[in-house]
């Protein structure tokens, strides 16, 4: 491949935008610009059923999805105005939080055509893209045959709807049980069929099932048109479709009923846990968030078997659309679980417990919690009433040679070597992150391909923010962006960015980035001004989370050259905030914490408490619910950390625990810990 690298990308190029002093737009979004946002899709739109364009570049939005944090009072009103703003917001971002207070962070839609006024930034509003990458359809979808072939006769698999029976009680019914507080789960796949998820007296004890990915705005079902559809838009979110507690409680009726309805047939009919492409309408045997949600809040501890607090608890589930959920690196994340946790917030009673269990993130960010998605979590956690957790899982990149701490000065550079390789059709990106150093000193960066190709050197200042790779053999599409900015709208640091397209073409005459060794090189330019003698900034790189689609040839990116202490300060990309709490995995049998589980910075703490994610040394694994009734699976990572500990917390929140601030909640989650009565908590190690 003959590539160049360029200060101009060449069609579809649009110069360093405007803005506000001291605040860049979203490096993303300008790697979108560049090239043509091929490598974007439209939330919520159906999956692709033909081939891809031959120019991918042509493909066109709608709209672009953004989760933004308003700079005061002022910039929020003018961002809500409906008659001069071009943001679309939902209606409960209008409502203040407990005792009236404002909430400043939102998310918002706007048209494509409104691009320029994100670019200008007239508010001031720190913000960040949040589209999902393409190829993550692709990564869900199931082939058109089936697992195993294509269906002999397609039409005696379409499934009866049972909502219009299940939606009328055959008889009144006496109150439900009394409720101990509200456990919410932002995730993926809800069997809210699942036995586990019932109360003694037979009902649901989900209180709402929001499926964020999925329109509504339907009156009748697609597969039977003459009957009722149950799915309804939540009007306070305004997107996606919700089966809130009455529905949900009908539905299961005529599940469990006298009639003993499969549970899967009955998912069929509502368009639930299928791939909606598939003849075949196979429903998913397992989910990530059915084992999560039976740890959360199962009619019993799947760790102890025994009921608890917890047991008896409403439960909320939403449900990420499924892009967002399938897109490893979490650039699509942050707006669905603001979303998700303002909506647990409206089903909230009073100021019974409520305890937000998360277990999605990726891995790049500024890992100090100034990201959008960081400080909104912070506001919510800190303004909410007394009694509320939002407990996040440290994730699981320690051992994924993601995070590189590297120092450089005025007579020594930094060099970071980054591994792609051949057959990943997902964009990969690599973020460094630094304080801006003294008055007279300047950092600059540079990109190495694979083939030797150095790029210009480039500051943070001026035209030189960014330079292009294109690639000359197929045509002037970009195929590598290297951007630098001294602040930028997700952060308070500066970042530079190093943006590679695909190794792997996904359409025809699609440009790629070549795969292997791409090397970024910083170095200090001092003023004679300056003390040259005291020019020292330390950085910290980290490699985007981009896992590979079932069957790919390709591995993540990972540094190359990893030394002492890289594998700390690996949280999660979401995780880093003040006010949440962070569950660390261990192995309950060796009492040893996993291999996996990520880590703070040094000295830090962080993760606060880690909590059980695997049983013993023959199980590394928690066994809990998979979709059907009586089915199990097994799983393990902090991913099912966090709700081990959240279930613990609400459990202390009944007791009668009620600590007023995040920092008292914090407190308590320590305690438990510390206190060593439960052996499905502990403390970490000391640094």
């Amino acid at each position: 491949m003959t590539a160049l690298w360029d200060s101009t990308a060449g069609p579809g190029h649009q110069a360093p935008e405007p803005a506000p002093p001291g605040l860049s737009t979203d490096p993303y979004f300008r790697w979108a610009l560049h090239t043509q946002w091929r490598s974007y899709t439209q939330l919520c739109a159906p999956a692709p059923t033909s081939a891809p364009t031959s120019e991918p570049g042509k493909r066109q939005l709608d709209s672009i999805r953004i989760i933004a944090r308003a700079p005061d009072l002022q910039a929020l009103a003018a961002a809500l105005d409906t008659k001069t703003s071009p943001l679309r917001v939902a209606k409960v971002y209008r409502q203040p939080l407990a005792h009236g207070q404002p909430a400043l962070h939102f998310s918002a839609t706007l048209d494509m055509a409104q691009a320029d006024w994100l670019l200008a930034n007239p508010l001031g509003l720190g913000w960040k893209l949040a589209l999902p990458q393409r190829s993550a359809l692709a990564v869900a979808s199931v082939l058109d045959s089936g697992e195993f072939g294509q269906s002999r006769d397609p039409a005696s698999l379409q499934s009866p709807n049972v909502v219009g029976q299940g939606l009328a009680p055959p008889a009144a019914r006496g109150p439900a049980a009394a409720r101990t507080g509200l456990l919410a789960l932002i995730d993926y796949g809800c069997p809210f069929l699942n036995t586990r998820f019932l109360g003694e007296d037979g009902r649901t004890r989900l209180v709402s099932l929001w499926d964020q990915g999925e329109d509504a705005k339907r009156a009748t079902s697609p597969t039977k048109p003459k009957e009722p559809w149950p799915w309804a838009v939540p009007a306070a979110l305004g997107h996606g479709r919700e089966l809130d507690a009455r529905r949900l409680d009908g539905v299961t009726r005529a599940a469990h009923g006298s009639r003993g309805l499969d549970e899967y047939a009955v998912y069929r009919g509502l368009d639930h846990l299928v791939d909606l492409d598939s003849p075949r309408r196979v429903v998913r045997d397992y989910t990530h968030g059915g084992h999560l949600l039976d740890v959360l809040g199962g009619i019993t501890d799947p760790l102890t078997q025994q009921a608890d607090a917890a047991s008896r608890a409403a439960l909320a589930f939403v449900q990420l659309p499924l892009p967002a959920a399938m897109d490893s690196s979490g650039g699509s994340l942050a707006p669905h679980l603001l979303d998700g946790v303002r909506h647990a917030m409206r089903l909230r009673q009073g100021d019974e417990p409520l305890v937000v269990s998360i277990s999605y993130g990726g891995q790049a960010g500024p890992h100090d919690g100034s990201s959008v998605i960081e400080t909104a979590l912070d506001e919510l956690a800190l303004h909410a009433a007394p009694g509320m957790a939002l407990v996040l899982a440290a994730g699981n990149a320690r051992r994924a040679q993601a995070h590189a701490q590297r120092s450089v000065r005025l007579d020594r550079s930094a060099l970071l070597r980054v591994q792609t390789s051949p057959g990943d059709t997902t964009d990969s990106f690599v973020e460094v992150w630094y304080e801006a150093p003294a008055a007279g000193v300047a950092v600059q960066a540079r990109a190495r391909t694979p083939g030797g190709r150095w790029s210009p050197w480039v500051a943070a200042t001026g035209d030189e923010r960014e330079v292009a790779l294109r690639d000359s053999a197929q045509g002037p599409g970009v195929v590598a962006l290297l951007r630098h900015d001294a602040q930028v709208s997700n952060g308070r640091r500066a970042q530079v960015l190093l943006a590679l397209g695909p190794t792997a073409a996904r359409a025809l005459d699609e440009p790629t980035a070549a795969a292997g060794e791409w090397q970024l090189e910083l170095r200090l330019v001092v003023q004679a001004s300056a003390k040259a003698g005291q020019a020292r900034v330390v950085l910290d790189a980290w490699v985007e989370r981009d896992d590979p689609a079932r069957g790919s040839p390709a591995a993540p990116p990972f540094f190359l050259s990893q030394m002492d202490g890289d594998e700390r300060h690996t949280l999660s990309s979401v995780a880093s905030g003040g006010s949440v709490l962070r569950a660390g995995g261990f192995n309950m049998g060796t009492g040893l914490m996993a291999a996996y589980s990520a880590l703070g910075p040094s000295g830090s703490g962080l993760p606060e408490v880690l909590a059980a994610c695997e049983l013993d040394e023959a199980s590394p694994h928690i066994l809990a619910s998979a979709t059907r009734s009586g089915e199990t699976m097994r799983m393990s990572g902090t991913s099912v950390a966090a709700p081990v500990l959240a279930r613990r917390l609400f459990n202390a929140l009944v007791a009668g625990a009620a600590p007023q601030t995040a920092k008292a909640m914090r407190a308590l989650a320590l305690k438990l810990a510390r206190e060593g009565k439960d052996p499905a908590l502990r403390l970490p190690d000391a640094d």
